[in-house]
């Protein structure tokens, strides 16, 4: 470890994942829309808004499909993203990220607009070596209480959903907005 390393500090592999932002809500109507938290998002707004993390961008994180509850993330595979070249397996950390993020979006369909994420804790199980293809992860949301959220993950190679290589189960803190949406006021 260098000086450079020192200075450094270790959070969490995807610190605050999709955040709630107003631009969000900005364009409603489009083709492709997801019933997200108070309002309906599009799938393109979302991927537009995840590209700007650089770390995302350069895994190549792509979203597959988002619902309330549940979000499915793919990460189409490069030679960068080998960790074992005698075997020609990912890295570890690739899966882990994916399964991070994927976990933190299926909580934050469930947010309202202005909360934030963070991780809190993620335990990864790898079951087999991921391969030199393309991985996809399913998350779903098992818990969300007022200020944690617990989702359950599995990681897949996309031409063998059926067989798992990778399990994770994160806890993210879910940061509340001070600003809510006002509540409708009924005519009398």
């Amino acid at each position: 470890t260098g000086p450079e390393l020192d200075r450094v500090r270790v959070q969490s592999s995807v610190p605050r994942i999709i955040p709630r932002c107003g631009s969000l809500y900005a364009r409603r109507g489009a083709r492709k829309s997801a019933r997200v938290g108070l309002g309906d998002v599009s799938i393109e707004e979302i991927e537009a808004f995840m590209a700007q993390i650089p770390f995302n961008r350069y895994l190549g994180i792509e979203l597959g499909e988002l619902r309330e509850g549940y979000a499915r993330m793919l990460v189409p595979f490069r030679d960068e993203l080998i960790g074992d070249f005698i075997r020609g397996a990912l890295h570890g950390g690739v899966l882990s990220s994916l399964i991070d993020t994927c976990g933190g979006a299926a909580v934050w369909t469930q947010t309202e607009a202005g909360d934030r994420l963070s991780t809190v804790d993620l335990r990864v199980d790898y079951l087999r070596p991921g391969r030199r293809e393309g991985v996809a992860c399913e998350a779903r949301v098992l818990r969300l209480g007022n200020r944690v959220g617990v989702a359950d993950m599995r990681a897949y190679h996309l031409d063998k959903p059926e067989e798992t290589i990778a399990t994770g189960k994160g806890v993210y803190n879910v940061s509340r907005s001070r600003v809510r949406s006002p509540e409708p006021v009924s005519e009398p």
